[in-house]
Protein backbone atom coordinates (compact mmCIF):
# COMPACT_ATOMS: atom_id res chain seq x y z
CA UNK A 1 0.00 0.00 0.00
CA UNK A 2 1.17 3.62 -1.05
CA UNK A 3 2.24 5.83 2.25
CA UNK A 4 -0.57 8.44 2.80
CA UNK A 5 2.24 10.99 2.56
CA UNK A 6 2.73 9.94 -1.28
CA UNK A 7 -0.82 10.67 -2.13
CA UNK A 8 -1.34 14.59 -4.19
CA UNK A 9 -4.58 15.54 -5.08
CA UNK A 10 -6.90 12.52 -3.88
CA UNK A 11 -4.80 9.69 -5.97
CA UNK A 12 -2.06 7.79 -5.08
CA UNK A 13 1.35 8.33 -7.31
CA UNK A 14 4.34 5.79 -7.32
CA UNK A 15 7.24 8.49 -6.73
CA UNK A 16 5.57 11.17 -4.06
CA UNK A 17 7.79 14.23 -2.57
CA UNK A 18 8.37 12.91 0.50
CA UNK A 19 9.87 9.84 -1.00
CA UNK A 20 12.34 11.74 -3.47
CA UNK A 21 13.16 13.10 0.26
CA UNK A 22 13.87 10.37 2.19
CA UNK A 23 15.90 8.74 -1.06
CA UNK A 24 17.88 11.85 -1.23
CA UNK A 25 18.65 11.73 2.31
CA UNK A 26 19.79 8.39 2.14
CA UNK A 27 22.53 8.98 -0.95
CA UNK A 28 23.56 12.54 0.26
CA UNK A 29 27.04 11.32 0.99
CA UNK A 30 27.01 9.66 -2.74
CA UNK A 31 25.62 12.79 -4.04
CA UNK A 32 28.23 15.22 -1.70
CA UNK A 33 31.09 12.90 -2.63
CA UNK A 34 30.87 13.35 -6.52
CA UNK A 35 30.03 17.10 -6.45
CA UNK A 36 33.83 17.00 -4.41
CA UNK A 37 35.66 14.99 -7.20
CA UNK A 38 33.47 17.21 -10.00
CA UNK A 39 35.14 20.59 -8.03
CA UNK A 40 38.04 18.73 -7.88
CA UNK A 41 38.31 17.97 -11.56
CA UNK A 42 37.50 21.05 -12.50
CA UNK A 43 39.96 22.95 -10.47
CA UNK A 44 42.56 20.33 -11.81
CA UNK A 45 42.07 21.36 -15.16
CA UNK A 46 41.97 25.07 -14.88
CA UNK A 47 45.31 24.33 -13.27
CA UNK A 48 46.52 22.06 -16.26
CA UNK A 49 45.30 24.24 -19.07
CA UNK A 50 45.47 27.92 -17.98
CA UNK A 51 44.99 29.29 -21.12
CA UNK A 52 47.24 31.91 -23.60
CA UNK A 53 49.01 34.36 -22.72
CA UNK A 54 46.40 37.64 -24.26
CA UNK A 55 48.80 40.81 -24.98
CA UNK A 56 45.80 43.07 -26.28
CA UNK A 57 46.01 46.92 -27.48
CA UNK A 58 44.16 49.73 -28.67
CA UNK A 59 45.44 51.79 -31.82
CA UNK A 60 43.67 54.88 -32.99
CA UNK A 61 44.55 56.55 -36.33
CA UNK A 62 45.09 60.14 -36.57
CA UNK A 63 45.47 62.39 -40.14
CA UNK A 64 45.93 66.02 -40.18
CA UNK A 65 43.13 66.56 -41.82
CA UNK A 66 40.54 66.00 -39.81
CA UNK A 67 41.76 68.87 -38.23
CA UNK A 68 40.55 71.19 -40.66
CA UNK A 69 37.49 73.25 -39.74
CA UNK A 70 34.12 73.27 -40.97
CA UNK A 71 32.98 70.91 -43.62
CA UNK A 72 36.59 69.84 -44.56
CA UNK A 73 37.59 68.31 -41.27
CA UNK A 74 34.00 66.84 -41.14
CA UNK A 75 34.13 65.22 -44.34
CA UNK A 76 37.88 63.69 -43.81
CA UNK A 77 36.51 62.50 -40.47
CA UNK A 78 33.57 60.76 -42.09
CA UNK A 79 36.10 59.33 -44.28
CA UNK A 80 38.81 58.20 -41.93
CA UNK A 81 36.27 56.27 -40.18
CA UNK A 82 34.90 54.67 -42.92
CA UNK A 83 38.66 53.36 -43.56
CA UNK A 84 38.54 51.58 -40.28
CA UNK A 85 37.65 48.31 -40.99
CA UNK A 86 39.85 48.21 -43.72
CA UNK A 87 42.93 49.37 -41.54
CA UNK A 88 41.62 46.56 -39.14
CA UNK A 89 41.94 44.23 -42.10
CA UNK A 90 45.29 45.37 -42.72
CA UNK A 91 46.68 44.34 -39.76
CA UNK A 92 46.83 40.96 -40.29
CA UNK A 93 47.32 41.40 -44.28
CA UNK A 94 49.98 39.39 -45.96
CA UNK A 95 52.37 42.05 -46.25
CA UNK A 96 52.32 42.82 -42.62
CA UNK A 97 52.72 39.02 -41.29
CA UNK A 98 55.80 38.13 -43.25
CA UNK A 99 57.24 41.09 -41.95
CA UNK A 100 56.02 39.31 -38.58
CA UNK A 101 57.40 36.29 -39.73
CA UNK A 102 60.32 37.58 -40.62
CA UNK A 103 61.34 39.50 -38.24
CA UNK A 104 60.54 37.27 -35.27
CA UNK A 105 62.22 34.01 -37.23
CA UNK A 106 58.57 32.35 -37.09
CA UNK A 107 57.90 29.27 -39.65
CA UNK A 108 54.39 29.43 -38.65
CA UNK A 109 52.24 30.47 -41.87
CA UNK A 110 50.30 33.57 -42.42
CA UNK A 111 46.93 31.84 -41.62
CA UNK A 112 48.39 30.32 -38.44
CA UNK A 113 49.06 33.72 -37.11
CA UNK A 114 45.87 35.51 -38.00
CA UNK A 115 44.18 32.47 -35.24
CA UNK A 116 46.43 34.30 -33.23
CA UNK A 117 46.06 38.06 -33.96
CA UNK A 118 43.20 39.26 -33.88
CA UNK A 119 42.16 42.96 -34.44
CA UNK A 120 38.29 44.36 -34.65
CA UNK A 121 37.14 47.85 -35.17
CA UNK A 122 36.31 49.93 -31.68
CA UNK A 123 32.32 51.24 -32.57
CA UNK A 124 32.47 55.39 -32.40
CA UNK A 125 36.24 55.21 -32.68
CA UNK A 126 38.45 55.79 -35.11
CA UNK A 127 40.38 52.67 -34.06
CA UNK A 128 40.50 49.39 -33.19
CA UNK A 129 41.63 46.33 -30.67
CA UNK A 130 44.73 44.25 -31.11
CA UNK A 131 45.10 40.94 -29.54
CA UNK A 132 47.69 38.52 -29.79
CA UNK A 133 47.61 35.21 -28.03
CA UNK A 134 50.03 32.40 -26.88
CA UNK A 135 51.22 29.72 -24.29
CA UNK A 136 54.46 31.74 -23.89
CA UNK A 137 54.19 35.20 -22.34
CA UNK A 138 57.35 36.15 -24.41
CA UNK A 139 56.09 35.52 -27.50
CA UNK A 140 52.72 37.00 -26.78
CA UNK A 141 54.30 39.85 -26.22
CA UNK A 142 56.91 40.16 -29.02
CA UNK A 143 53.93 39.19 -31.47
CA UNK A 144 51.46 42.11 -30.57
CA UNK A 145 54.81 44.51 -30.52
CA UNK A 146 56.00 43.26 -33.84
CA UNK A 147 52.43 43.37 -35.25
CA UNK A 148 52.09 47.07 -34.32
CA UNK A 149 55.46 48.39 -35.48
CA UNK A 150 55.14 46.27 -38.94
CA UNK A 151 51.67 47.40 -39.43
CA UNK A 152 52.76 51.40 -38.69
CA UNK A 153 55.86 50.38 -41.79
CA UNK A 154 53.49 48.97 -44.17
CA UNK A 155 51.33 51.26 -44.18
CA UNK A 156 54.03 54.44 -44.12
CA UNK A 157 55.32 52.55 -47.24
CA UNK A 158 51.77 51.92 -48.99
CA UNK A 159 50.44 55.46 -48.24
CA UNK A 160 54.64 56.85 -50.09
CA UNK A 161 54.20 54.26 -53.52
CA UNK A 162 50.49 55.87 -53.41
CA UNK A 163 51.45 59.52 -53.17
CA UNK A 164 49.48 59.98 -50.90
CA UNK A 165 49.58 63.89 -50.27
CA UNK A 166 50.82 64.67 -46.00
CA UNK A 167 47.43 66.10 -44.83
CA UNK A 168 45.76 62.61 -45.72
CA UNK A 169 48.64 60.52 -44.53
CA UNK A 170 47.44 58.46 -41.30
CA UNK A 171 49.36 58.09 -37.79
CA UNK A 172 49.13 55.16 -36.20
CA UNK A 173 48.75 56.21 -32.10
CA UNK A 174 48.60 53.46 -29.28
CA UNK A 175 46.14 54.29 -26.97
CA UNK A 176 46.92 51.39 -24.92
CA UNK A 177 49.99 49.32 -25.50
CA UNK A 178 49.63 45.88 -25.18
CA UNK A 179 50.59 44.03 -22.39
CA UNK A 180 50.67 40.30 -21.98
CA UNK A 181 48.75 38.61 -19.19
CA UNK A 182 46.54 35.35 -18.56
CA UNK A 183 42.81 36.17 -18.71
CA UNK A 184 40.87 35.77 -16.16
CA UNK A 185 39.25 32.35 -15.43
CA UNK A 186 37.03 33.18 -13.12
CA UNK A 187 37.96 29.93 -11.15
CA UNK A 188 35.96 30.42 -7.85
CA UNK A 189 32.67 30.83 -10.24
CA UNK A 190 33.08 27.80 -12.17
CA UNK A 191 34.01 25.98 -9.94
CA UNK A 192 30.51 26.72 -7.58
CA UNK A 193 28.85 26.42 -11.16
CA UNK A 194 30.45 22.84 -11.40
CA UNK A 195 29.43 21.34 -8.31
CA UNK A 196 25.87 22.83 -8.47
CA UNK A 197 25.82 21.15 -11.75
CA UNK A 198 27.37 17.74 -10.00
CA UNK A 199 24.75 18.11 -7.60
CA UNK A 200 21.73 18.05 -9.83
CA UNK A 201 23.03 15.81 -12.18
CA UNK A 202 23.61 12.99 -9.46
CA UNK A 203 20.61 13.82 -7.65
CA UNK A 204 18.38 13.32 -10.43
CA UNK A 205 19.66 10.34 -11.84
CA UNK A 206 19.54 9.01 -8.79
CA UNK A 207 15.51 9.76 -8.70
CA UNK A 208 15.31 8.79 -11.94
CA UNK A 209 16.82 5.26 -11.54
CA UNK A 210 15.18 4.63 -8.42
CA UNK A 211 11.80 5.67 -10.31
CA UNK A 212 12.52 3.27 -13.05
CA UNK A 213 13.40 0.74 -10.74
CA UNK A 214 9.51 0.81 -9.00
CA UNK A 215 7.95 1.37 -11.97
CA UNK A 216 8.74 -2.78 -12.73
Amino acid sequence: MTDITDRTFGFDLPFGAPRVWRLLKRMSLVILGVAVLVVAATFGLLKAVPGDYVASGVLEFDQPAITSSGSQGLDAIQKLSDLVPTLAAQVTSDAVLNRVRQDLGLTTSNQDLRAQIQVTPITGVLGVNLTASDPVVGRAQALADTTVRDFQYVLNASEVNDGIASPFKITVIELVHPHAQRPNQHAGRTMAIAGVVALLVVAGAIVVVDYVRSSF
